[in-house]
């Protein structure tokens, strides 16, 4: 049972209402003490879901169809821009990655195949280092600040080879 369930129920906003008239104050520990106390009916726990949680189940469908729809008209969504360097960095690991792994070919200035899956890795992997939910929005090590600089590099220098 999360806090907003405990909220709607009654008593257990009453008690909360009578210990702040008292001067006494609810620590966070127990307060899911105080929820533990109160059983909530089976029909309240209905009414709380159509209520509270199928709307915004549906409100995240809905944003989640915009977005869909942004990108494809737009190639990024608006909530794409917020984070835009994250954005992108994904999309050339990714995409860099997904080539290498299906690629069927390989500029002419590259003597083996295996060479230019060597390469697109190397970007892959490079820009990968820019995620922030993986690195927890810790700055880049030395190391791996050059290993994203050669990434950079090595894009920059493909760049118009990056097709299938």
């Amino acid at each position: 049972m999360d806090l907003g369930e405990h909220i709607l129920n009654e008593s257990y906003a009453k008690k909360v209402i009578e210990n702040e008239e008292s001067q006494n104050f609810v620590p966070l520990d127990a307060i899911d003490e105080l929820a533990r106390d109160e059983k909530i009916p089976w029909y309240e726990d209905i009414y709380n879901f159509f209520r509270w949680r199928l709307p915004y189940k549906i409100e995240c469908a809905w944003d989640n169809i915009f977005v869909r729809w942004e990108r494809g008209k737009n190639g990024y969504a608006h909530s794409d821009v917020w984070n835009f360097n994250n954005y992108l960095a994904e999309i050339i690991s990714n995409g860099s990655e997904e080539l290498a792994r299906i690629s069927h070919g390989r500029p002419l200035c590259v003597d083996k195949e295996e060479e230019w899956t060597a390469i697109l890795m190397k970007i892959s992997k490079g820009f990968a280092l820019l995620n922030e939910e993986e690195r927890g929005f810790e700055p880049l090590t030395e190391e791996e600040e050059k290993q994203f600089s050669e990434a950079f590099e090595l894009l920059k220098e493909w760049f118009e080879y990056l097709w299938d």
